[in-house]
């Protein structure tokens, strides 16, 4: 609020130099390279260690010292030492793994959306695939999840990454579960809950963890190599609660799902995907919706229109692989426009903007 309009203009390439230089440190191992505790490495030293000149090694430093993501001790000779930011930014660590993820998605390609929107036009990328990162790789024909398992370091990446999701957002305790239980009770035969996308079993998991929900009418479905795979990992794992869940294969843009279940959960799923595509797979799953009182699940983030910063900027993040935030509005309107309707709102207590969308015939 105090900066003149020029300032805060020139504050947006402050952050993008920190951007980049982090993102330098990440490739040239120097935050591997650093003593974990509260030892320091001097910089010559820290120099032979990654292959680097020293004056070079020093000036990026600067970008993340005078930001206190890097420590400088100006002891003789002078080193670098970790702080708890750094600490985060070492390889093997989920936020690292996000930062390489998000600085392909922000940084890289915001360098090709001129070029992307003239080819396609102005408009939302429709996907799945002709999408940003796609573009960027000179790939366009692939979808974002085709691109990505092309390279075992990149999917692998996206996984590690993607256990930040799983702790920092919440899964259970919004969606009233009595009436789930009582339809499971009701009808030992029917299966109950089907996790649409559901990949290795950890988001039903945590279900059967905190519910009384019988693992035996539990049902996740998933492309044919991502179950194959699931049941390799369970069987090895000798895992008690999901060998008792059934893995089926399934393609959701293409496929209906197993019919006649109580809840067809999709957690973090449509929000990869722009509206036409989020339709699509609506409508897939609405062919197996054989019950009066089946339901749709959809757990993601609902922003508001306008959006804060933040979920602003998750959104953005999006576009770059063809998907979307949505508005309570846009639930509505893909709902709508998949001959289903949305039939309640369930927020979480305490991260209110994260809720599960229900929709029914």
């Amino acid at each position: 609020s105090l900066r003149a309009p020029p300032e805060v203009i020139m504050s947006w390439f402050s952050t993008a130099s920190v951007v980049s230089a982090v993102r330098l440190f990440q490739e040239w191992g120097v935050f591997d390279a650093i003593p974990a505790g509260p030892n320091s490495i001097s910089f010559s030293e820290l120099a032979d260690n990654v292959k680097a000149e020293e004056s070079l090694l020093i000036r990026v430093s600067w970008m993340l010292t005078s930001n206190d993501i890097l420590k400088h001790i100006p002891s003789t000779p002078a080193s670098l030492a970790h702080t708890p930011i750094s600490m985060l930014l070492r390889g093997g660590q989920p936020m690292s793994a996000m930062f390489k993820l998000m600085y392909t998605n922000i940084v890289e390609v915001s360098t090709i959306l001129p070029p992307y929107f003239s080819n396609y036009g102005r408009r939302e990328p429709l996907g799945p695939a002709h999408i940003p990162t796609s573009f960027l790789a000179g790939q366009p024909h692939l979808e974002y999840f085709e691109h990505l398992n092309q390279d075992p370091t990149r999917i692998e990446n996206f996984m590690l990454a993607m256990g930040i999701t799983h702790r920092n957002v919440p899964t259970t305790g919004m969606y009233p579960m009595d009436s789930v239980l009582a339809a499971a009770t009701g009808n030992p035969s029917r299966p109950i809950w089907v996790d649409i996308g559901g990949g290795d079993g950890h988001t039903v998991k945590l279900f059967l963890q905190s519910y009384n929900l019988p693992a035996s009418q539990c049902i996740v479905q998933d492309l044919p190599e991502v179950v194959s795979a699931a049941q390799s990992q369970i069987a090895a794992s000798d895992d008690k609660e999901l060998s008792q869940a059934r893995f089926l294969p399934m393609d959701f843009h293409r496929d209906a799902p197993i019919a006649g279940a109580r809840c067809y959960y999709l957690r973090h799923i449509l929000r990869d995907y722009s509206d036409p595509t989020a339709v699509n797979i609506l409508k897939n799953l609405k062919k197996g919706l054989t019950e009066d009182d089946s339901r749709i699940l959809i757990a993601e983030q609902v922003i508001e229109n306008p959006p804060a910063a933040y979920a602003a900027f998750k959104d953005y993040a999006m576009l770059a692989i063809g998907g979307k935030e949505r508005t309570l509005e846009g639930f509505k309107g893909i709902a709508e426009a998949a001959g289903l309707e949305v039939s309640g709102v369930f927020r979480d207590k305490v991260q209110a903007a994260h809720a599960v969308v229900e929709m029914k015939v």
